[in-house]
This record gives C-alpha cells, structure tokens and sequence, in this order.
C-alpha cells in the first residue's frame, strides 16, 4: 500500500516573504518502520494522526487531506448505529480533536 501526501506551503517561518513550495510526501507501507500498519484500523488512525500533527508543526502546510479509516471499517463490519459505530465515531473525534489543537495552537 502507497499513502501520497501533497502538500503545499512551507516550513514554518515568521517571515512571509520566505516564498511558497509544493512538494509531495510519499510513504510506502511496505517496509515501513512503524509496526501499527500491522495492528488494524484503529492502530492506523492514530498513526495517520500522529503524522498530520508533526506535518503541521513542522510543516505548516496550505492544504492537507487527512482520512480515517476505522469509521468505514467499523460500520461496513458491524453496522451502524451500535456499540462499535459509536464508539468508532467517538475515536474518530479524538482524532481530530489532536488535529484541529495542532492547527490552533
């Protein structure tokens, strides 16, 4: 599995004439060093969070695309408006809860 990230902006700089920059991160999960790929939809949320809070401290990108996953997983395994559903759509809040903290801070 592939996972591209396109960015646009750049790092983060007080100065506003420090010029904008596209670039692309690409991240192949084959190979890839952190062991929660292995673990499930839950595993990778927190992971694809984790990457989107350092990608805007570090990057402060214009634009980022962030999906999770375990909602879908969930409700296509389970079913919607139960137990599981709820409770993978209150993760899902936490989730972006980090997200939108890093944006704000």
């Amino acid at each position: 599995m592939t996972i591209l990230i396109l960015l646009t902006g750049t790092a983060c700089s007080p100065q506003p004439d420090a010029g904008d920059e596209s670039y692309v991160i690409l991240i192949t999960i084959d190979g890839f060093p952190h062991k929660s790929f292995e673990l499930g939809p839950v595993a990778r949320d927190l992971a694809w969070t984790g990457t989107a809070v350092h990608l805007i401290r570090e990057r402060c990108p214009n634009v980022m695309l962030f999906h999770l996953l375990n909602v879908d997983w969930t409700h296509h395994r389970f079913g919607k408006g139960n137990n599981p559903g709820y409770t993978a759509l209150a993760y899902a809040d936490a989730n972006i809860r980090m997200v939108l903290e890093e944006i704000l801070e």
